[in-house]
């Protein structure tokens, strides 16, 4: 039998480094691991860019955060490439640098851009490296930074494009929730809200334009009685807010409009369906709140990540996949039009989220930690302890 890894402590530990930036999906996955490092009074620094920065709100004033300058990565100008590379590399100079005269006790990647010169960096000072994937496909990034990782953390138990080199090192976590998402997992969900059936929109830390066109056009199309007792709460583009307001004022539909919701767990307690794209975050998300949903992923996602990453909840039988290509308002209000009055059918798909759903994966990174820092088991070993019931950081 296994003995019961330490608790992780400021003696075993001084300071570990995260590196996550760019969308939201990425800073999500890591806050739930640092605020659990933080209880232990373990010294967090954080690297990440000017997108990644405003996601660490909640946390900034009890860590250090360096912000990179990256952009023009992925463009398709040849000028803005250059540009792009010079800023990774300016990033990585001074990652290294940062590091040689403060030296963390390891680095965790939990990807975007910033988490690359993090990790070459603390590869090349030989500072042990855990990297976290959140999608269902390992990101081109990942699968670089693979070769310098002591273990590689997967949200999805069938990720894709993990190198033949890395599978040793490999331990299915699952995602990190918010604190705030794991207390609605223990809310009983009900189609019908307070004589109300709730559709949430989602597009995503972006946002989404194609969401602010057909949503609304598939919702005028709804026959009288589907339109009683809805209330559409939407994630809109500032810009197009004003038009889809005016569509639902018309129907006279009670509906609430942001451009960003910071309350995203109070609403999904409230929520009888949601329509989303499928990043990692907004899937694990949904799926541990037991919400039936939607999933209109992102096309041009690297590697189509996004679809692979709704196909789990759809092949359970707890989502519906629509791939943008064949999304027109017509065959969104088909299927808006039969949940609406089918309860039960959406109280069947929630029951089968549960079997989905992953409320251990803060505690199973934070094993890997404790086991890569102190070098003393196999990662293969990691996952069969995590089975027990550990003490709560």
């Amino acid at each position: 039998m296994i003995s019961k890894p330490p608790v992780i402590n400021n003696d075993n530990i001084g300071k570990v480094c995260f590196s996550a930036g760019g969308t939201g999906g990425h800073v999500y996955a890591a806050i739930p691991v640092i605020e659990a490092l933080l209880k232990e009074n373990i010294k967090i620094q954080v690297i990440t860019d000017t997108r990644g920065l405003k996601y660490y709100d909640t946390i900034k004033d009890k860590i250090s955060i360096d912000v990179l300058v990256m952009d023009g990565l992925g463009k398709i100008s040849i000028y803005k490439r250059l540009y792009g590379i010079f800023f990774m590399i300016s990033a990585i100079i001074s990652t290294f640098i940062k590091f040689l005269f403060h030296r963390p006790d390891m680095v965790i990647g939990f990807g975007g851009h910033p988490a690359f010169p993090a990790v070459l960096s603390a590869a090349i000072l030989r500072i042990p490296i855990i990297i976290h994937e959140q999608n269902s496909v390992l990101g081109k990034a990942n699968r670089i930074m693979a070769r310098f990782a002591k273990a590689i953390c997967l949200s999805y138990k069938d990720t894709q494009k993990i190198p033949a080199y890395a599978l040793d090192r490999v331990i299915y976590t699952g995602m990190p929730l918010r604190k705030e998402i794991l207390t609605t997992i223990k809310s009983k969900y009900d189609p019908i809200h307070k004589d109300q059936f709730t559709i949430f929109i989602m597009g995503g830390s972006q946002g989404s334009n194609i969401f602010s066109e057909t949503v609304p056009s598939a919702i005028k199309l709804l026959p009288k009685d589907c339109l009683e007792n809805l209330t559409i709460i939407q994630q809109c583009r500032a810009n197009d807010m004003e038009n889809v307001s005016k569509i639902y004022n018309r129907l006279k539909i009670k509906n609430t409009l942001s451009d960003f919701f910071d309350n995203v767990p109070e609403i999904l307690t409230k929520s009888s369906l949601v329509i989303s794209r499928s990043g990692s975050s907004s899937v694990n998300e949904i799926t541990n709140s037991k919400i039936p949903a939607i999933y209109i992923p992102y096309p041009y996602a690297s590697d189509n990540h996004q679809y692979y990453n709704a196909l789990a909840a759809c092949t359970a039988n707890g989502a519906w996949l629509i791939e943008q290509k064949n999304l027109t308002p017509e065959s969104l209000k088909e299927l808006l039009s039969k949940l609406i009055n089918k309860p039960m059918l959406l109280r069947e798909f929630s029951a089968n989220l549960k079997k989905l759903a992953v409320t251990t994966a803060t505690e199973k990174i934070i094993d890997t930690i404790i086991s890569v820092h102190l070098n003393d088991r196999p990662v293969e070993a990691i996952d069969k302890q995590i089975t027990k019931k550990r003490e709560k950081l």
